[in-house]
């Protein structure tokens, strides 16, 4: 049977609104937490280094580029030893030249450890425009936050040629409503 309609009006300035069921946007199959390299119908410009290359992981990260160099994190969640990360992935070059890609319901194994809430799912997005658009560059867009690891945080920042992000926007990894402010940690 056909998959139900969840439409997602994401809020705020250039997100853009979803529907699982809206066959513009491409399903990306399913990956287990490895990498899925796209190209995007605008030439991304990353602090000079400018290009349509794209690497979509399935644990909320995108890699500007495919030398995966450069990366945007909007619920990096890691898998490391506490289970597996999967859910649904959608990418759309939208007609005004942005780039969104949208995870939606993504989950950990049930029997993950330190999981705070098995069988919770997150929903969010990435829109990307470039430097000529009315629109911000990067936006970060959430709908539905259900579930976070306590012995792993899940990372939402910026990274670029370093192990660790050099903008970090907050480590999350309660399942509550605490906000430290950015660059913080123990947030939810």
């Amino acid at each position: 049977p056909p998959a139900a309609s969840n439409p997602i009006d994401f809020t705020g300035e250039g997100c853009v609104d979803f529907d699982n069921t809206d066959g513009s946007w491409e399903s990306l199959p399913g990956m287990r937490s490895n990498l899925y390299d796209r190209y995007m119908s605008l030439n991304f410009d990353w602090d000079g280094f400018v290009t349509n290359e794209i690497s979509i992981g399935e644990d909320g990260t995108m890699y500007i580029g495919h030398d995966r160099g450069r990366s945007l994190n909007a619920y990096h969640a890691n898998a490391g030893t506490t289970g597996q990360v999967y859910g649904n992935v959608f990418m759309k070059n939208l007609t005004d030249g942005r780039f969104a890609v949208v995870w939606d319901e993504l989950n950990r194994d049930a029997n993950a450890k330190d999981m705070l809430s098995p069988g919770a799912n997150n929903t969010f997005q990435i829109v990307l425009s470039n430097l000529s658009s009315d629109y911000p560059q990067v936006c970060y867009c959430y709908e539905k936050m259900m579930w976070a690891d306590a012995s792993q945080p899940s990372i939402v920042g910026v990274n670029h040629y370093t192990s660790n992000p050099p903008y970090t926007i907050g480590l999350f990894n309660r399942e509550d409503n605490n906000w430290g402010g950015v660059g913080s940690s123990n947030n939810g």
